[in-house]
């Protein structure tokens, strides 16, 4: 009960959208962002007092003649604030940069420890180009969250308040044209960027099935062309591409519609202002403070009024940068959350029960259950001594690799119960080896080695002896480190089946299963790896789904499953 209190607790804490997702995030690098505001606000006093200096040294020039001796105080403020607000803004970018960074790299953990915590099946169905654009593109697109956005909308409250009091303390005439219209540049950015969020969300999907469309025609080239299709997916290909290229460009066209409002406003704003000083200036206006106006307090204003607009500016752009992140993390919480952990998958079954003895004699199947939605056989029952073989066979569709997924922890099972000796509770449990085994673009070596980096030379000659490989590998320009394509398309099927299983002896446990290991392979191979499986089986149990009667011959015992239906008789055992 607890165990699963705590589980809902944890699902219970999960973001529910990506604004809340990325709120978290921000909080955990807090100490980085508010010090970037910071800096960003030195840098803005830093402008301030450069832009006083220079209209106080403009003003006594041009108005009192004045030699630069008298005016070197404001020249030495000029100088400083001119050199102070480029390294205050650096500090400022570094702090959000690195806080940027370590925000995506906790997101990046996170995708790591959800794909770990899942199912291999579950895994299988979403494709790996998708995954590829989530942990590189849809991480990536956080980083102007926090490197601009996210410190700007700080900066565009704060840094217009501290130009607002010298423009008061100057005019306040002119204090009260800004603030007034300041709220304006905010509330058009916002509605202009609720349509930049939904065409994103798009974007990231559209991008998606996209990259997995392309993914999967370029790794079935052959197949394309050996049925001479080659047109016909250029042209499904060049389709997908330009609706690709329209999404894009309603978001150009957002982007700009919201740029052309606020420099629509941004230039009123500032020539009213203008305005108002020169027919002061001039002597047109004469009520309120109009007639103290100076060339010092008037070039000052003037020089004050685009920085007092320009946090609210650069915050426009940004939030640009926000509606792709916010859509980003709805895509990324939407593929995290899809699909249960395995570990949470068999905490819905409430019969479902694995149980891992530590030094166990026997593996042991009471009363199995097993299946999707429905389950595919019942009433499984079967015990394994170490050093025996258990063979599954049957029609396609009763059952079989699902059963190994059952006793993998990949499926919870429906119903039962299943005892699995393992030699240390702490170590790997099971070895499964699927029908295609998975082989990395590397090295023969680093592929074999893969369990046992330390491995000595003579005794991995010794089991590629025992395998019948060596001479294989010999034979090869580059010995062990013959590189393998993905998938371990540069070797025959018999060959990377054996490299498969080679790995397998080299970190063996206690329980194996196979999943036709045999299929597709020629006469002399299949002889061989059939020797190697019992080879295997010396030390462990083995459990393997076949239709290869030298195997079910082989085994000590036999499993027959039938396809499952109201009136399916019980498995047969032999």
């Amino acid at each position: 009960m607890t165990q699963k209190s705590n589980k809902a607790t944890a699902a219970d804490s999960r973001p529910k959208s990506g604004l809340e997702f990325l709120k978290r995030l921000a909080k955990q690098q807090n100490k980085g962002l508010r010090l970037s505001v910071f800096f960003g606000l030195l840098a803005t006093l830093s402008m301030i007092m450069q832009w006083l200096s220079l209209a106080y040294m403009a003003d006594q020039f041009i108005m009192h003649q004045a030699t630069l001796t008298a005016v070197w105080p404001a020249l030495s403020l000029f100088t400083i604030g001119t050199l102070l607000r480029p390294l205050f803004i650096k500090f400022k970018n570094n702090l959000a940069h690195t806080a940027s960074w370590q925000a995506r790299q906790q997101v990046r953990q996170q995708i790591l420890q959800d794909w770990r915590q899942r199912s291999p099946l579950s895994q299988h169905q979403h494709s790996p180009a998708a995954a590829a654009t989530q942990w590189v593109e849809e991480v990536e697109a956080m980083d102007g969250y926090f490197s601009n956005y996210w410190p700007q909308q700080m900066l565009a409250a704060l840094s217009p308040l501290l130009i607002i009091i010298p423009v008061f303390w100057l005019n306040w005439i002119c204090g009260v044209l800004l603030l007034i219209s300041a709220p304006l540049i905010p509330i058009f950015m916002i509605l202009v960027g609720l349509g930049a969020e939904n065409i994103n969300q798009k974007y990231f999907v559209m991008r998606q099935r996209l990259a997995g469309h392309f993914l999967d025609r370029v790794k079935h080239l052959s197949t394309i062309k050996l049925f001479n299709t080659q047109h016909y997916e250029a042209d499904d290909i060049a389709l997908k591409s330009d609706n690709y290229r329209r999404v894009i460009m309603r978001t150009l066209k957002v982007a700009f519609l919201s740029s052309t409002v606020l420099e629509f406003f941004t230039t009123v704003a500032i020539a009213s202002v203008a305005i108002y000083i020169g027919f002061s200036l001039f002597g047109a206006l004469t009520w309120g403070p109009s007639a103290s106006l100076t060339l010092f307090s008037g070039f000052a204003i003037l020089l004050l009024a685009p920085e007092f607009f320009q946090p609210l500016r650069n915050l426009s752009q940004y939030y640009h940068d926000r509606a792709t992140a916010l859509a980003a993390c709805n895509n990324l919480l939407e593929a995290l959350n899809t699909d249960k952990p395995i570990n949470e998958l068999a905490a819905d079954s409430s019969h479902s029960d694995i149980e891992y003895i530590s030094h166990a004699a026997k593996l042991e199947v009471k009363n199995l259950s097993f299946g999707y939605e429905q389950p595919l056989q019942r009433n499984i029952n079967f015990s394994l001594q170490r050093g025996e073989i258990l063979s599954l066979s049957g029609p396609s569709g009763s059952g079989k690799s699902s059963l190994l997924h059952t006793l993998a922890g990949y499926l919870p099972a429906l119903e039962g119960h299943i005892r699995i000796p393992v030699d240390d509770i702490s170590q790997a449990k099971v070895a499964f080896l699927p029908q295609q085994a998975w082989l990395m673009g590397d090295s023969v070596l680093n592929n074999i080695r893969l369990f046992r980096p330390n491995i000595e030379q003579a005794e991995l000659d010794k089991l590629l002896q025992t395998v019948d490989m060596l001479e294989d590998i010999k034979q090869r320009s580059l010995g062990l480190n013959s590189q393998l394509d993905e998938d371990g398309l540069s070797f025959s099927g018999g060959q990377a089946q054996r490299i498969a299983l080679l790995r397998l002896m080299l970190a063996p446990t206690p329980v194996i299963l196979l999943d036709e290991p045999t299929a597709s392979l020629d006469q002399h191979n299949r002889q061989r790896v059939i020797t190697q499986l019992q080879a295997l089986a010396k030390n462990g149990i083995l459990i393997i789904a076949t239709h290869d009667q030298d195997i079910i011959n082989m085994a000590h015992q036999h499993l027959l499953l039938s396809p499952q239906t109201s009136h399916s008789p019980e498995p047969s055992y032999e």
